[in-house]
């Protein structure tokens, strides 16, 4: 009839199966348990296999889109929390909230030089409101810087 699939459902298709292995079961609610039982073995089974499977190695362009673009620069000793000390005095610089290491400071100062320099920005894809923030009559962003 119209607005039905023209395939049935994967619980259709695995109740059937169930039905057809274990012709003995003929309740229709208990069916329907054991047909969700084997789902979810299938499930695990599944998540089982993706869990042990090496993991797949991801491409530099991948990276920068999901990381950053320098997401791969950390230097030993240039992390924000090491740059704020050092130009203590010299410079009035508020923190953040968080525990963990960054190194955001040298990550965009290349990012900037890496963009004036005339390369296309490939990093973090920016949302929409960001892009427009430029002046009317002025310069918008690309889609990745």
């Amino acid at each position: 009839g119209v607005g039905e699939p023209a395939v049935p459902t994967a619980d259709e298709v695995l109740r059937t199966t169930v039905a057809r292995c274990l012709p003995a079961l003929t309740e229709p609610r208990l069916l329907i348990g054991v047909a969700a039982l084997v789902h979810g073995v299938f499930r695990l089974g599944r998540s089982a296999a993706a869990f042990v499977a090496p993991p797949v190695e991801r491409t530099d362009s991948d990276l920068r889109r999901t990381e950053g673009m320098f997401a791969d620069h950390s230097p030993e000793h240039g992390d924000d929390q090491t740059l704020r000390e050092a130009v203590t005095g010299l410079a009035d610089l508020h923190g953040w909230w968080g525990g963990e290491v960054r190194w955001s400071a040298l990550r965009q100062i290349r990012a900037v030089n890496h963009v004036l320099s005339g390369r296309p920005a490939d990093g973090k894809p920016l949302s929409a409101a960001a892009r427009l923030a430029g002046a009317d009559d002025g310069w918008r962003s690309d889609e990745f810087t």
